[in-house]
Formats: structure tokens, C-alpha cells, sequence
């Protein structure tokens, strides 16, 4: 997998320019859903979630203004060593919705790992989120690319041929910490150990984006804990309560808990 850090050549963003290429009419002007209010990971899952049909759990790649993921199920097929995709894009910023001339598209790419190389082909952009709209126009190409560091293509690359490779919207491994000195300075706290329980979830992907938002809202208070998950149904509903953790003592689980209600959030110390 080291050949997927290959030398930088000019920069790439490939649906865009096979889109451009073409050089098809504008598509229709249509009232569509605003765009997330930020590009932060959380802000996209939440827009994803509420505005487009697209699994959180498809999503291999979050980055300046497109989501790209892997159509369910991926495809196994794999042909004179090739391992191909199909790539669906939604557009989440206004720039790039002008670039793509569209606001999602669909795609098949063939990896060539080994060579850190891909090509596309069946480019179909649509006007719409959720491949809605109308289809704009279709482009095939067969042209290869090299997967470059700091483009989105070399990061497609992996998500296609590293079995390690880790989804933006994955569900967290429950309960482990990595051993950071913030987290041994939480370790060499006295007292009994505490949990703050910070909401209950629809599933563990929605707590892992709020835990993500609580770690950009109190940087330092969240440093060295982590998040656990447990199943926590009400009413008939299946549901997932997250906490944060471990406090050792009641101290700083009660000072972590005011300093998110002070931001907003809600929480009950355990």
C-alpha cells in the first residue's frame, strides 16, 4: 500500500473535470436543500442524514465540499488484478456544486493498486441531491489517473485497497482509550469512577457524530477519554445511550458535565 503515496502531479478533482470536459449546458435551476452549515464532520452527518438518502455507513471520504461513498453492497469484482467501485458523490458546498455542474453524481472506478493508479468510466451527474433532478449528462472515460497525496482520488484509493482503511462515519470501537498522557492523566485521577451520559442515539453512528461535536466544542476537557456505547430502548424503540468517560472520581465527571451545558449540551454525571 505504500505505492499509494506516489509523487504529486497537477491537481485533480476527477468528477468535476470529466464533468467539465464535456462541456454539457447548465442544469435547470431547482429549489434544493441548503447546503450543511459548516464543514464539520458532524455538521455533514447530520445534513446527510436529514437531506439525502445516503447511508452514513457507505461514506468513505468527507472532504471540501463532496461526500463520496461506496455504493452498498461494494462490488467484489476484481478483473486482471483491477478492483472496481461504484462511487456515488453529494455535493455539500455551493462552489462545488458550480465546478460538478450538478449537486450528485455516480461513477465506476477501477483501482489498479498495485501501480497506485484508476480510471474511471459511466459518469453521470444529476442536478439534484440523492441523484434526483434529472440526469445532466454522462461521460466516459478511460484514462488513468495516478492517486496522488492530498487529493481525494489517492484517499479513494485507499478506502478501495486498504482492508484497515476506517470510514469517517464508522461506529467506534466501544470503550477503548488510547494511552495519550492526557489519558494517564485521566488514569491518575482518585475517586471512583464516574461516566457522563450525554444523550441517547438512534444508533451508534449518530453518538460517535455527537461525540465528535463535544470534542470540537471542549477541546481539553475531553482530551484523554473516550465514548462508550449501550443499548437503551424506551417506549419500544430501539436506542443507544452514550457516555464519556472514565472520570475517576465525581469531581471532574461534574466539571466536565458544567462545562458542556455551558456550551449547550446536556448531560447526567453516573
Amino acid at each position: 500500500m505504500n505505492r499509494l503515496f506516489g509523487t504529486i502531479t497537477a491537481p485533480l478533482c476527477l468528477l468535476a473535470v470529466l464533468a467539465a470536459s464535456l462541456g454539457a449546458p447548465a442544469l435547470a435551476a431547482t429549489a434544493y436543500p441548503a447546503f450543511p452549515r459548516s464543514s464539520s464532520v458532524a455538521d455533514i452527518g447530520r445534513w446527510l442524514a436529514g437531506q439525502t438518502d445516503l447511508p452514513l455507513s457507505s461514506v468513505v471520504l468527507v472532504g471540501p465540499g463532496y461526500v463520496f461513498s461506496f455504493e452498498t453492497p461494494d462490488p467484489e469484482t476484481q478483473t486482471a488484478g483491477l478492483v472496481w467501485r461504484q462511487i456515488r458523490e453529494e455535493v455539500t458546498s455551493l462552489g462545488m456544486a458550480s465546478r460538478l455542474n450538478g449537486r450528485s453524481a455516480t461513477a465506476s472506478i477501477a483501482f489498479d493498486c498495485p501501480r497506485n493508479q484508476a480510471t474511471a468510466s459511466d459518469v453521470m451527474v444529476y442536478a439534484g441531491n440523492s441523484l434526483k433532478g434529472g440526469p445532466g449528462h454522462a461521460v466516459a472515460a478511460a484514462d488513468w489517473l495516478v492517486a496522488n497525496p492530498g487529493l481525494y482520488l489517492m484517499d479513494l484509493a485507499k478506502a478501495a485497497c486498504d482492508a484497515s482503511f476506517r470510514r469517517p462515519f464508522a461506529e467506534p470501537p466501544v470503550s477503548t482509550l488510547a494511552a495519550t498522557p492526557a489519558t494517564q492523566m485521566a488514569r491518575a485521577e482518585t475517586g471512583a469512577e464516574h461516566w457522563v451520559q450525554v444523550g441517547a442515539f438512534a444508533s451508534g453512528a449518530a453518538a460517535n457524530l455527537h461525540w465528535r461535536e463535544i470534542q470540537r466544542l471542549l477541546p481539553t476537557q475531553s482530551a484523554g477519554r473516550g465514548i462508550r456505547i449501550e443499548p437503551a430502548g424506551h417506549d419500544g424503540k430501539m436506542l443507544v445511550r452514550a457516555l464519556v468517560g472514565p472520570f475517576h472520581g465525581a469531581v471532574p465527571a461534574q466539571a466536565f458535565c458544567i462545562a458542556l451545558k455551558a456550551k449547550g449540551g446536556d448531560c447526567l454525571v453516573r
